[in-house]
């Protein structure tokens, strides 16, 4: 038990066997007044004296004495404590012995059973594989003397069956000899004539023929036989070697099953030790059970009269579950009645969204963004009017501080864009700031691929303009050369770059780093990013019509000098970056984002934003400075 999380009861203090005695105002009171300065074993003081202590010790009391009523308070707080204190005990009492009858008792009975059974188990499977290894020899022993019977049977059989054919032989040559013989001793008798004497000589030259196919006869005999004598002896090995295969097979066994009967022999010492080590360990554990069951019942015991307090505090629980339900459930439906409220907020903003966008349309001025943060700057920005210093005004004022460019895209440019998609429009984006604004391109190209990589093929090329050094082509993977030029062809409704193209297939994951990562430019300029957007119709291989959208930077003081005067109607400068300022503003469907968060340059870039906001549309749809 030395493991338990119990609390333990501190014994030195005197305060746990002192008695509480009625008094006239306060059992707590009564206990303190009496014993606040005694210990329970040294009360040995006259009935007198003691009452008149008492006596005094109230009236310090009721008369306000700062020490007693001290001393009242830590009495009160003392016996909170033990309350407190005997309750966790009680708690951790409880889960000991509910952990030790459910978990501990079950697995112990269980790994004693387990461990029996598997012992009994072994028990029967070593006298089965004794009784088969009895068996086993047995049958060799059997087999082997089979054999033997067998082999000396064949070399009986074999041996009669050579000698019956030896006597036929020779009985058949004797008859032969005898009838030969016969006729010669018929043919000596007779007379000879001239006749005869002619068949005479004619049959000995037969007979000298006849001896010799006899001779041949015998040789081819004596081969015939030495070939079956041969043979037979083959066929006598291959049977015996046929016959003595299963016995060496079995002899193999044998000393197979002799190797295996010693190693189970082995086991079974090691089995009967682990049983022995298991008995012990059973032995032990009966012991320990023992302990367990005697400091259960000592628990026991001991939480009977605790038992009756939890009954009431489960009770007091039970109460205070259910309120703590019905808050729930009161929470749910507040929950609910708040989730419908906030769809059908998202809901009006999205019509306000597209509103304001119609508004913005109708209004025909070129649309004008600001992204910034207001306590930074010294000047007054009005949100709700969209306007600074009461005198610049904006489509939109976008927080920096509250929206990222990427939530900034998907909140105030989405419509702008569906829109002059939805038209089969030109369209750009024009991002205006003192310095490169990387993360509004990075979030501008992974926008359009979550948008329109599905219904759209992309096309992107991105180049770098500058009127001090050659340009610069951003998606070429070739070393910069600086006799290559970008040639730039401005169209009716559209601008050719002479470029590298770059397809959009599946997202951003592919695309050149120069995309997405900031590039540092040693000479001033602009970045053009073009996508050219081909429609694609669900389920046909049919195209729509193109449309050009450009992204462009302006991110130094030049560059923003050269838009100022493009805007201006007293200034007329053709170099080919106001060209290309020029033909997107008058011939495409425009849109500045200004980033106004630097602190020190800003001015010229809220009377770029006046200036801007002051563009006429004509009647052929296209605009007036």
């Amino acid at each position: 038990m030395n493991h338990s999380k119990i609390p333990s009861i501190s014994t030195n203090s005197a305060t746990l066997s002192i008695k509480r005695r009625r008094l006239s105002s306060s059992p707590m009171l009564q206990d303190v007044t009496n014993h606040v300065y005694t210990r329970p074993s040294i009360r040995h003081v006259s009935d007198g004296h003691s009452q008149q202590q008492n006596r005094r010790l109230l009236n310090k009391y009721i008369y306000g004495d700062a020490t007693v009523i001290e001393e009242v308070k830590k009495r009160e707080r003392k016996i909170i404590k033990d309350i407190n204190h005997f309750r966790n005990a009680i708690l951790e009492i409880e889960k000991e012995s509910a952990q030790i009858r459910e978990r501990q008792l079950p697995d112990i009975q269980y790994a004693i059973s387990k461990r029996i059974t598997m012992c009994t188990e072994l028990q029967k499977e070593l006298s089965q594989q004794v009784s088969q290894l009895d068996l086993k020899e047995g049958e060799i022993e059997m087999l082997r003397k089979n054999e033997e019977m067998n082999i000396s049977n064949l070399h009986l059989k074999w041996s009669v069956d050579l000698q019956e054919l030896e006597t036929e032989l020779h009985k058949k040559q004797d008859d032969k000899r005898l009838e030969w013989e016969k006729q010669l001793l018929q043919l000596e008798n007779l007379k000879p004539d001239e006749t005869i004497e002619q068949e005479i000589r004619q049959l000995k030259t037969q007979m000298n023929q006849v001896e010799k196919e006899w001779q041949e006869l015998l040789k081819n005999n004596h081969e015939k036989c030495d070939e079956y004598s041969k043979r037979l002896n083959q066929e006598f090995e291959e049977f015996k070697s046929l016959k003595t295969r299963p016995m060496e097979e079995l002899i193999k066994k044998q000393t197979e099953l002799k190797t295996e009967k010693q190693n189970l022999d082995s086991q079974h010492q090691l089995l009967v030790q682990k049983v022995e080590e298991y008995d012990k360990e059973c032995r032990d554990l009966e012991n320990e059970i023992d302990q367990m069951e005697q400091q259960i019942s000592k628990a026991e015991e001991h939480t009977k009269p605790l038992k009756e307090e939890l009954d009431t505090f489960l009770i007091e629980y039970e109460l205070e579950d259910r309120k703590t339900q019905d808050v729930h459930e009161l929470a749910r439906r507040e929950e609910k009645f708040y989730n419908d409220k906030f769809d059908k907020m998202e809901h009006e903003q999205l019509r306000r969204r597209k509103l304001e966008n119609s508004i913005d349309e109708m209004k025909g001025q070129i649309r004008r963004f600001a992204y910034m943060t207001g306590e930074f700057l010294d000047c007054e920005v009005d949100y709700a009017k969209r306007c600074i210093d009461n005198s610049y005004s904006f489509n939109r004022i976008v927080p920096s501080m509250l929206i990222n460019e990427e939530d900034m895209l998907f909140q105030e440019y989405e419509m702008y864009h569906d829109m002059c998609l939805g038209r089969g429009i030109n369209f750009n984006l024009i991002s205006v700031s003192n310095k490169p604004w990387t993360t509004l391109r990075s979030a501008l190209v992974k926008f359009l691929c979550e948008k329109c990589v599905p219904h759209y093929h992309i096309d992107l090329q991105y180049v770098f303009l500058s009127e001090e050094m050659p340009s610069q082509d951003m998606l070429s993977r070739d070393a910069p050369k600086d006799d290559k030029e970008i040639e730039l062809k401005i169209e009716k409704d559209s601008i050719e770059i002479d470029s590298c193209v770059e397809k959009i297939e599946s997202g951003s994951e592919g695309l050149p780093s120069s995309i997405l990562q900031e590039t540092t430019h040693t000479s001033s300029g602009i970045g053009i990013i073009k996508f050219k957007l081909i429609p694609v119709f669900e389920g046909s291989t049919l195209e729509g019509k193109p449309i050009d959208f450009y992204f462009l930077e302006v991110c130094d003081p030049r560059m923003i000098s050269i838009l100022d005067n493009v805007v201006s109607p007293t200034h007329t400068m053709k170099s080919p970056i106001s060209l290309i300022f020029k033909k997107l503003l008058l011939d495409t469907k425009s849109c500045l984002w200004f980033n106004l968060n630097d602190k020190y340059n800003y001015r010229s870039l809220l009377d770029l934003s006046n200036k801007i906001s002051q563009m006429k549309n004509v009647k052929n749809g296209r605009r007036s400075i």
